[in-house]
């Protein structure tokens, strides 16, 4: 029972979601945690892009566990401010807010400078406003998308990746 307490604890610390169907930890005492987990997704069989949720992680340290399963691609941001999230939205339509008027459509062309299109007026350098986020655009942490390539369809996908933020030492006391 102490031992589910302590694992259940350490992960809400290290902030991974307790939806995981399999998940297992190995501390250092340097902080780093390796996290092994069976996450509950459907991934259909040939290329596919996923986004996870993993918290703060060191992508250089994330492997794929699930035969059959090869890792294509990893792209991680470990930003969520507006800047990273717009970065991440080149193209797209978006709602803008502008004082009491009504919202209006207007698509990210570009950053740096940033630039909008509205729809039938033309391109407007700076924002027109204030940006009405669907919250599906907006995680909760750092983003990881995966891309990956499975020789069949699979409920649930294996791997591991490294974070931080655990710690344990021993101590003794002989008598």
């Amino acid at each position: 029972m102490r031992a589910r307490l302590i694992t259940v604890a350490t992960l809400l610390l290290i902030g991974v979601p307790l939806t995981a169907q399999e998940t297992s930890l190995t501390l250092f005492s340097s902080g780093r945690v390796l996290v092994r987990r069976t996450l509950p997704v459907s991934l259909p069989a040939g290329t596919t892009t996923l986004p996870l949720t993993l918290g703060a992680m060191s992508p250089s340290e994330f492997a794929v566990l699930e035969p059959g399963v090869t890792l294509q691609r990893l792209a991680f941001d470990p930003a969520y401010s507006e800047e990273a999230l717009l970065r991440r939205n080149l193209g797209q339509r978006f709602m803008i807010r502008r004082g009491t008027e009504q919202p209006f459509p207007a698509t990210l062309v570009s950053l740096d400078p940033e630039r909008w299109e509205l729809p039938g007026t033309g391109i407007l350098f700076g924002r027109p406003g204030q940006v009405i986020w669907p919250p599906e655009k907006v995680p909760s942490g750092p983003s990881v998308d995966v891309t990956l390539k499975s020789d069949r369809a699979r409920e649930g996908l294996k791997l591991m990746y490294a974070t931080s933020g655990a710690n344990w030492s021993a101590h003794y006391r002989l008598t």
